[in-house]
Formats: structure tokens, C-alpha cells, sequence
């Protein structure tokens, strides 16, 4: 599982900085990305094994940009990472195939966790682990 490379991709400094700190622990290559708008625009996204991106970032969030790597044809094992959970976004991530929907703070037990199912998954498609949303 280490190794790989991921893209986090967070427009909160400080988030992006701590997840991608966590991946560096665990031995992983990463690639920070401010926006979504950012990382589609990078040249090669086939090197990216997985992606850590926020739900909610001006532009392009967590899930249209799933939605818009599945449209381009390179869907990437995506886990998706929000301060704000809600049912409808959570619902809409399921869908996309998104492999994990998980509440920040992210802690490092639930972040290994969605990086085993993206690596050792189906892929975009699998199935998402999900951390509890205040009702």
C-alpha cells in the first residue's frame, strides 16, 4: 500500500498540510493540490493512485471532481474529506463510487483504513466507509 501516490487536495492550507503529512508517514508520495481546478489541470494524472479531496472548495469540490475524472475516463480511487457532513452529499458520494466519505478531523486509524479500500478495492466504484454524521 505505500508507496503510491496521492493527491490531496484541500484549499484549507493547514488541512492539506496535515493530511499530506499523515500520508508522508505512512510512506506514500503525495501531490498537494489548492483546488480541483488544479489537480485536473495536472499533466499526468495517471500517476495518481488516489486522491484526498474536501468536499466543499470554491470552484471544483470533492465530488464534481470525481464526477469529472469518471467523465474524462480516468477515474481515481477518491476519498473525500468534509467538516460538513450531510446525508445529501453523503448520498451523491455513494453514488459516484466514492471509496470513502469521512468527517474532519480525519484520524489517522479512519485515513489507513480508506487507503486500503482504494488500493485494494474496485477503484472508483467501490464501496464507500463512511464516519457518522450528527443526525
Amino acid at each position: 500500500m505505500s508507496g503510491e501516490l496521492v493527491a490531496v487536495v484541500d484549499d484549507d492550507a493547514s488541512a492539506r498540510q496535515s493530511i499530506a503529512g499523515l500520508l508522508r508517514a505512512l510512506g506514500h508520495h503525495v501531490a498537494e493540490y489548492e483546488s480541483g481546478t488544479d489537480l485536473l489541470s495536472a499533466r499526468d494524472l495517471s500517476t495518481v493512485a488516489c486522491i484526498v479531496a474536501d468536499l466543499r472548495m470554491p470552484g471544483v469540490g470533492g465530488l464534481e471532481l470525481c464526477q469529472r475524472l469518471v467523465t474524462i475516463g480516468s477515474p481515481i480511487p477518491t476519498i473525500v474529506v468534509t467538516a460538513f457532513p450531510d446525508r445529501t452529499s453523503r448520498e451523491r458520494a455513494r453514488a459516484l463510487g466514492v471509496v470513502a466519505y469521512l468527517t474532519k478531523p480525519v484520524t489517522p486509524d479512519e485515513l489507513v483504513a480508506s487507503l486500503r479500500a482504494a488500493f485494494g478495492g474496485s477503484g472508483a466504484n467501490g464501496s464507500a466507509a463512511e464516519t457518522e454524521e450528527p443526525e
